[in-house]
């Protein structure tokens, strides 16, 4: 004779465990390019691409060249940057 919880156990269907389908945000590469381009000496794009903190250092920095340079930088990385890698670091939503 089953014992009660084993009888359940048969009456419950397994669960399957499929396997993690990666899911991509809205991000787009040209866009960020575009910023970077347009608006890097403010860091406009670093907001675009979840970076808050770093914008408002550019923010806060504007007077200085240095938001200049981080835009050359991040310019230049955005440019060399695979579609697939730009989703794997900014449009990947866990």
């Amino acid at each position: 004779m089953m014992s009660i919880a084993t009888r359940q156990q048969v009456i419950q269907p397994q669960e399957q465990q499929h396997a993690p389908v990666a899911r991509y945000g809205n991000k787009s590469r040209g866009v960020a390019i575009l910023l970077t381009f347009f608006f890097g000496y403010f860091g406009i794009q670093n907001f675009y691409l979840n970076r808050t903190g770093l914008g408002i250092i550019c923010l806060l920095l504007t007077w200085s060249f240095i938001p200049c340079i981080l835009a050359v930088i991040d310019f230049i990385r955005l440019i060399c940057m695979s579609e697939a890698s730009f989703n794997e670091t900014y449009n990947r939503i866990a």
